[in-house]
């Protein structure tokens, strides 16, 4: 009965890290995708709805993980292994990143009603492509702890290698990737005439001035 619990937890432990990181990684692409489209009160809607959901996910992996924490350790600080440590760590990481998500980055985007992403200046997207990225750092690492045989019984020097080897790859990959589609994408859809107001209504479903 025992072991059919701890595989219960487990279990849902892995499908809260699944949805969470599908959920995240959708929102990703989403939002890169869609840099050249004008942003409407749908896509804000969306991109709530997600974070929502993320958000839960979140919830969830913080209940199963620390009960399988609970029964394996009972909280003794010293039986936990460095994967443990690093697997809090990723967790409490895409918690924080979450919050900033949904106290600096959505303002951003709600303040972009009727404009395009790619009209930002490099500055102003910056936080959006760091943000981006740190979430795909902690969304691939929690994977990878949960899923490595290598990792499992890693000691502090490999994961830390392992760990600071992926941030700097994401991290490097994802604000080149986003700000090399910025570039080709205003060169291919320049920016739209300001006072094209019909245009503006079309897209976020609003009467023209």
């Amino acid at each position: 009965m025992e072991d059919t619990f701890v595989d219960g937890v487990r279990g849902l432990h892995l499908l809260f890290l699944a949805l969470g990181m599908g959920a995240a990684f959708y929102l990703d692409f989403r939002t890169l995708t869609g840099l050249s489209r004008i942003i409407r009160k749908q896509d804000i809607a969306e991109i709530e709805r997600i974070h929502r959901f993320v958000s839960v996910a979140l919830a969830g992996l913080w209940v199963t993980g620390l009960t399988l924490i609970w029964i394996r350790t009972s909280f003794d600080l010293g039986q936990f292994s460095p994967k443990l440590w690093c697997k809090l760590a990723i967790v409490t990481g895409m918690t924080l990143n979450a919050m900033i998500i949904g106290t600096k980055i959505l303002p951003i985007m709600q303040a972009q009603l009727g404009r395009r992403l790619i009209d930002l200046r490099p500055r102003s997207l910056m936080p959006l492509a760091v943000v981006a990225s740190v979430s795909m750092f902690f969304w691939i690492n929690g994977l990878a702890l949960g899923s490595s045989t290598v990792l499992k019984t890693a000691g502090w020097e490999l994961l830390m290698s392992w760990l600071s080897l992926t941030y700097v790859a994401v991290m490097a990959g994802g604000i080149v990737t986003l700000f090399t589609l910025r570039t080709a994408m205003l060169w291919m859809s320049p920016r739209p005439d300001p006072f094209d107001k019909l245009v503006w209504a079309q897209q976020v479903g609003k009467a023209p001035a």
